[in-house]
């Protein structure tokens, strides 16, 4: 009985996460098709690496573009948490090295990552993981389609994500100092 109350609470909790994306997602949108000073629901600050896409040395033609989408400064609001990261919603990295194309999306609820995807496209072929978090535990993966629970992915890539996800939320903060 009790496993039976875990998937069902865990297939709500990837519910939940997928209407937040969904609405997220929604916002962004609306805030790319607005027009220069209009209002939006979301801020947006990018960095850009080598914007003129010149090769690097080892890896061929270079270009990493970081978005980061966030609902007010992290320094100047009363819901941005004790460190200021319960602004930041989502971050989409796009880099691309050589003839890889990387794609990631952090996307983040109340300053904690709930759900991780990466599309990494070659010549040959393209590969897609999407990684579920809930109170910073892995709760699905699925990996070119194919879902495993948390705890089978999570010996590879929980702890590397979650320290990736982190070290953008620092960079998302430096960028107002």
């Amino acid at each position: 009985m009790l496993l039976f109350f875990d998937a069902y609470a865990q297939e709500d909790a990837i519910k939940s996460i997928r209407s937040h994306y969904k609405n997220i997602g929604k916002q962004i949108t609306a805030c790319k098709n607005t027009k220069e000073n209009a209002a939006c629901a979301l801020y947006c600050n990018t960095n850009l690496t080598n914007s003129g896409n010149n090769q690097w040395r080892g890896s061929g033609n270079y270009k990493k573009e970081v978005q980061f989408w966030y609902t007010d400064s992290p320094k100047s609001c009363d819901e941005c948490g004790e460190d200021g990261v319960n602004v930041l919603k989502k971050v989409i990295s796009s880099e691309q090295a050589g003839t890889a194309v990387y794609y990631k999306e952090f996307l983040y609820d109340k300053g904690k990552l709930v759900f991780y995807y990466i599309k990494i496209s070659t010549k040959q072929q393209e590969e897609e993981y999407r990684y579920y978090y809930q109170n910073g535990v892995l709760i699905r993966h699925i990996e070119s389609g194919n879902a495993m629970d948390g705890k089978e992915a999570a010996k590879k890539y929980k702890e590397l994500i979650l320290q990736k996800s982190k070290l953008l939320q620092k960079e998302f903060l430096l960028s107002f100092d």
